[in-house]
């Protein structure tokens, strides 16, 4: 068993979230593109008018532009306010978590990646599970090893530098 567990530090904790921010503003910046040519391939073919077209990219586009603009700004360490409590335990074959008194389980089969930023792992997991991933900050490993630890990802480990 290896068993992460305390506070993440405030300023791991803002990359996490631009992380994540970041993904969601990719992910709200493809669908307004997708929403914006499937419109003009749709009015020049002649299949709706031009203020049709007009009123649903100047609607639902600008919605979509809107949430992607808003979650492209960087979350700061000192915005921080409610840090991340979490114990989160790695067995055999499944991950065991609890952030901020939110139980989760997950399967250690469907971790896709685990990227080593130095001073914490970033357990990535396949977005169709519905889940970005989890944080291991090294200095709060409670039990086991970080031998331990990289062995149950072997092959899954991407080291990135600072």
């Amino acid at each position: 068993m290896i068993t992460f567990s305390g506070q993440i530090k405030p300023d791991i904790q803002a990359k996490v979230e631009n992380r994540e921010k970041l993904s969601m503003a990719l992910y709200a910046l493809t669908l307004f593109s997708i929403l914006i040519l499937a419109l003009l391939i749709a009015w020049l073919c002649g299949g709706i008018s031009g203020a049709l077209f007009l009123e649903v990219s100047g609607g639902g586009g600008f919605v979509l532009l809107l949430y992607g603009v808003i979650y492209c700004f960087p979350t700061r360490s000192s915005w921080i306010v409610n840090s991340w409590d979490y114990t989160i335990k790695f067995g055999s074959q499944t991950i065991t978590s609890v952030l901020n008194q939110t139980k989760g389980f997950d399967k250690i089969s469907k971790v896709k990646k685990v990227i080593d930023y130095d001073t914490y792992y970033f357990v990535c997991f396949r977005i169709i599970d519905g889940k970005a991933g989890i944080v291991c900050q090294k200095n709060l490993l409670t039990e086991g090893t970080i031998e331990e630890f990289e062995e149950l990802f072997k092959g899954k480990i991407i080291r990135k530098s600072k």
